[in-house]
């Protein structure tokens, strides 16, 4: 139900993206857009929400890796080196992190067209086994596993774990449909502006259908109930269900492409987020090196692999706080976008949009809304999906005051080379 509802309210989102990616398609776009319609200090936090956003997934993404592969082979999950919390770093699992990070950096180095050529091959590999496993699941199942259908509780706490899932797993999960904005620049020169919005859409609608697919097919195959306690649900009911040790490699492969897409879809992405940031002065210009050979912003990409390399250390006890801090990263940086779509509606209507997004204004007055909903609920104590006090809270006021000290040191300088 979640998901379900997380793909109407993203429609909103992703059209203002379209239509806004259309006037601008340059790399960074919504940084751009934001300048345009409120000045330096705002595209300054649109860029800095989308870094909350990719970078704390890539973390995730390289600490998965290690996980999965520690489930596939147990004697992955061998020599240990220190615990954080419950939570217990083994060194070949730590490795796979560290050599996945190391190699995601190395390709995004040299060059958009590479990493691209990744991505397809292994997209295409993930929906082909992935959907394979819903209909055998679907051939297989019993729709009796799924029953209830509903945890047990009042109206007000069901509603409260939908919720939950909505503003952090779904924002989390389904985010992603925004990196094309991001590389708008570096497009094919067959993809017109004005059709921008078929992949935004495409994106949010199959992501969502995908997941839903996989958890209707996973309950389906046993009593789900049986799966709460384990820690990688999908693997143990497919191992009980269908007893084929290739159909489970098969599906692991499946989950191993979902983050290996991941992972150098939002490296993509984050790099050309800090390259929009430096040249536009709101943070220091190093990171508008471009690569002489590969035409690459290679110290952004160097960047986001250092400290994904860095977190990858930190194991699995920063699963849930990279989830809510992603989520929150994200519903900011969808309702910068929203608000600049209404914006520049009302202030520049006469503004070449070669792609308008269907009801225009209140599209995206709709879509603002919902986004600040999020927000609120992300930050309101007492609220079901609010993110963990007062860690969280803490590291969000650091990744702040991080970017405010970067904002305005690059600010000043600036200045002083217009002063000279």
């Amino acid at each position: 139900m979640a998901f379900a509802i997380g793909v109407l309210l993203l429609i909103p989102v992703g059209l203002s993206y379209a239509e806004l990616t259309a006037c601008m398609p340059v790399a960074g776009g919504p940084i751009m857009h934001s300048y345009k319609a409120f000045g330096s200090f705002f595209a300054f936090l649109t860029g800095w929400a989308y870094v909350l956003g990719y970078i704390p997934i890539c973390v995730w993404e390289s600490v998965s890796l290690g996980a999965i592969i520690g489930w596939i082979i147990p004697e992955m999950s061998t020599m240990p080196l220190y615990s954080i919390g419950n939570y217990i770093i083994y060194l070949p699992q730590l490795l796979v992190g560290l050599i996945a990070t190391v190699f995601f950096t190395i390709i995004n180095v040299l060059g958009i067209k590479l990493s691209s050529k990744f991505q397809t091959i292994v997209t295409m590999a993930l929906f082909i086994i992935g959907f394979s496993f819903v209909i055998a699941a679907i051939v297989y199942g019993n729709i009796d596993n799924m029953q209830p259908l509903l945890t047990e509780g009042s109206f007000v706490e069901v509603a409260g774990k939908i919720i939950r899932v909505l503003t952090t797993f779904v924002i989390f999960l389904v985010c992603g449909f925004e990196t094309v904005p991001q590389q708008a620049e570096e497009r094919s020169s067959e993809m017109e502006p004005k059709n921008f919005w078929v992949p935004l859409i495409l994106a949010i609608v199959s992501a969502s259908t995908f997941y839903i697919s996989i958890i209707v097919a996973t309950s389906m195959i046993v009593p789900w109930r049986s799966l709460l306690d384990s820690e990688l649900p999908v693997f143990d009911a497919i191992r009980v269900a269908f007893k084929s040790p290739t159909f489970v490699y098969l599906i692991t492969a499946c989950a191993l492409a979902g983050l290996l897409t991941t992972f150098n879809g939002l490296f993509i992405a984050g790099s050309r987020i800090l390259l929009a940031l430096a040249r536009e002065q709101l943070i220091p210009n190093t990171f508008v090196k471009i690569h002489p050979r590969h035409r690459t912003p290679y110290i952004s990409i160097i960047a986001i692999g250092l400290i994904t390399f860095v977190g990858t250390f930190f194991g699995k006890s920063i699963w849930l706080p990279l989830v809510n801090l992603t989520a929150f990263g994200f519903a900011m940086a969808w309702f910068f976008e929203t608000t600049v779509a209404l914006k520049l509606r009302f202030s520049e209507p006469n503004l070449c949009r070669p792609y308008k997004m269907y009801g225009g204004k209140v599209t995206a007055t709709i879509g603002a809304i919902l986004c600040a909903l999020i927000i609120i609920l992300l930050l309101l104590p007492g609220s079901s999906a609010q993110i963990v006090w007062p860690t969280e809270y803490l590291i969000l006021a650091t990744w702040l005051a991080i970017g405010i000290i970067f904002y305005y040191y690059s600010r000043k300088i600036l200045k002083k080379k217009i002063t000279q």
